[in-house]
């Protein structure tokens, strides 16, 4: 008489679980394969207009801002930004009694550094040096004193001119004007390709302002008796990109 263990009808079961692997491993990919994928969306390509556009509005600037600095150099580091702090002091003072209100003057950089000197010396008498730097930004609200500030900033103390650049006090006005514009000139040029391509303009999709700029000369001449300073006309550009739908006239 054969008498089955509990132990060893498990492990037939096991051996029938494993044997049966297989078989529904391939029924669960067919069954996968069978399952449709989910549609995606199409969404339909709506015909365009493209076009961009830009406006310029001139203006004449009523400001100027003159970048001044003070060098001085020193064996020490401490020496070299004495020195500085004297013709600073000295300068600061010019421009207040050539009439710039301290308010307009603004520091833009202070710095001090090593540089070697002596190079034409032999190489036992070389030494390092220090210059310290020390560099402002002067705002002039009356242009025909532009010149003479340069002038009274040179004989105070300032050994150097970075640069005049000439702006308005406000031009929201103006670049709000330029807008306008690039934008009339887009919408003409989009009509006009909508014309062409036979059909119209549709409603407005997208319309997006580029970075503006403003340009006005910057170049000065200097001479013995005085500085003159010409400044023309500032030119505002504004740019602006947009988008319209194309509807065909057909019949």
């Amino acid at each position: 008489m054969h008498v089955e263990h509990e132990g060893d009808r498990s492990a037939g079961r096991r051996r029938v679980l494993l044997a049966m692997l297989p078989l529904l491993s391939l029924l669960s990919t067919a069954a996968g394969a069978q399952a449709p994928a989910p549609a995606v969306p199409q969404v339909p390509q709506v015909p365009q207009v493209i076009a961009t556009g830009a406006g310029e509005v001139q203006a004449s600037p009523d400001l100027a801002v003159i970048r001044l600095a003070v060098e001085t150099t020193g064996t020490e580091a401490a020496r070299a930004g004495q020195d500085n702090a004297v013709r600073m002091s000295s300068l600061r003072q010019a421009l207040e009694m050539a009439g710039i209100p301290a308010q307009d003057i603004a520091t833009t950089g202070y710095s001090i550094r090593s540089e070697p000197r002596g190079q034409e010396r032999p190489p036992k008498e070389r030494g390092s040096g220090f210059v310290a730097r020390n560099g402002i930004r002067v705002t002039v609200r009356a242009l025909d004193r532009v010149g003479a500030t340069i002038d009274a900033a040179l004989a105070g103390g300032a050994n150097q001119v970075d640069d005049v650049a000439f702006r308005l006090a406000d031009d929201r006005t103006l670049r709000q004007k330029a807008l306008a514009l690039a934008v009339e000139r887009a919408r003409s040029q989009a009509q006009a390709m909508a014309t062409a391509a036979g059909g119209k303009l549709g409603p407005l999709i997208e319309l997006s302002s580029l970075a503006g700029r403003g340009e006005g000369p910057q170049m000065f001449a200097a001479r013995a008796a005085g500085t003159p300073i010409g400044p023309g006309d500032i030119v505002l550009v504004e740019q602006v990109v947009a988008r319209w739908r194309f509807i065909p006239e057909g019949p």
